[in-house]
C-alpha cells in the first residue's frame, strides 16, 4: 500500500466527501457530527443531538459513540484509516481505534471515545483525521458489496451479530476497549484470509503482505493479542467464545511463521 498525499486528497476531496480546506500533508481532518450516545455501566444510554456549533463535554467514566459530520467515501482502489488528532489526544480524549475503513465504504463514520479528563468539543470542530492508502490490487468483494454498516447516516451502535461475545447492556470503557482490540484482530484476520484465497485463484500462490517482514508483523499482532487479553481479564470477561476467537487468530498467525510462537 502507498499513503496518498495532499495533492491527491485535495484533487479528490469532493468525491471523498471531505473538506479540501482540512487537508494536511497526508491526511484530511474530519469534524464532530450532531449525534452522540453516552454509555455508563448500570445506566441507560443517553442520546444527545447537537445544534450548529453547540458545545459538548466528554466526561471521564463514560464511553461515547459519536459521528463524523462528513459522509465519507472510500474508493474500491483504497482503504482509509481513522486516526485521532494529536491535539485531541493531548486534551485527554482517547479514540478506541476501531479505525479501519474498508474499500467501497460510503457513509457517516462512527467514533468511539473515552475521556480521561473533561474535554469540550463543538459540533463541526475538527476531532479526527482520515488517511487514505492505495491498495496493491482491488478487492474481489469491496465493503459496498458485503458491509453491514454501508450507507450509515449517523452514529451506529454494534449490531448484535457483530459482537464477538455476549456483553452486558452497558459495557464499561475497559470492556469496550477489549472489544475494539478483538474486532480489529478479527478484521485483519479475515482480510488476510480473503487476500490469500484471491491470490491462489489469480496467481496460483498466496499474496502475503506479512511474508516480507514476518517477525515484525507477528510481533505487532502479538502485542495486540496481549492487549486484548489484558483488557478482557481486567474487565472480568469470562465468556469462552471470545477466547476461542483469539486462539484461532493466534494459531493462524503462528502457522505463517512456524519458528515464532506467541
Amino acid at each position: 500500500m502507498s499513503i496518498e498525499n495532499d495533492t491527491w486528497l485535495t484533487a479528490n476531496a469532493a468525491r471523498l466527501g471531505v473538506n479540501p480546506a482540512h487537508v494536511g500533508p497526508h491526511s484530511v481532518d474530519v469534524c464532530l457530527g450532531r449525534h452522540i450516545i453516552e454509555k455508563k455501566p448500570g445506566s441507560r444510554d443517553i442520546r444527545y443531538t447537537l445544534g450548529d456549533g453547540e458545545a459538548f463535554t466528554f466526561e471521564p467514566g463514560a464511553f461515547y459513540l459519536g459521528e463524523t459530520a462528513e459522509t465519507v467515501h472510500v474508493p474500491d482502489t483504497h482503504r482509509a484509516q481513522l486516526l485521532l488528532k494529536s491535539s485531541t489526544a493531548r486534551q485527554g480524549l482517547n479514540h478506541l481505534m476501531a479505525g479501519y475503513v474498508d474499500c467501497g465504504w460510503t457513509g457517516v463514520l462512527t467514533l468511539e471515545f473515552v475521556a480521561h479528563l473533561p474535554v469540550t468539543f463543538r459540533q463541526g470542530q475538527r476531532i479526527a483525521q482520515l488517511e487514505y492508502a492505495r491498495l496493491t490490487a482491488p478487492p474481489v468483494r469491496p465493503y459496498g458489496v458485503t458491509g453491514r454498516y454501508q450507507g450509515a447516516q449517523g452514529v451506529e451502535e454494534a449490531k448484535p451479530e457483530q459482537m464477538p461475545f455476549p456483553s452486558h447492556p452497558y459495557p464499561s470503557p475497559i470492556e469496550s476497549r477489549a472489544l475494539s482490540h478483538v474486532r480489529d484482530l478479527l478484521h485483519s484476520y479475515h482480510l488476510m484470509r480473503g487476500q490469500h484465497a484471491r491470490g491462489r485463484r489469480e496467481y496460483g500462490h498466496p499474496i502475503d503482505d506479512w511474508a516480507a517482514f514476518p517477525a515484525e508483523a507477528l510481533q505487532e499482532a502479538a502485542r495486540e493479542i496481549a492487549d486484548a487479553f489484558t483488557y478482557l481479564e481486567y474487565a472480568e470477561v469470562t465468556d469462552p467464545v471470545i477466547y476461542a476467537h483469539l486462539r484461532a487468530v493466534i494459531v493462524w498467525l503462528e502457522s505463517r511463521v512456524p519458528a515464532v510462537r506467541i
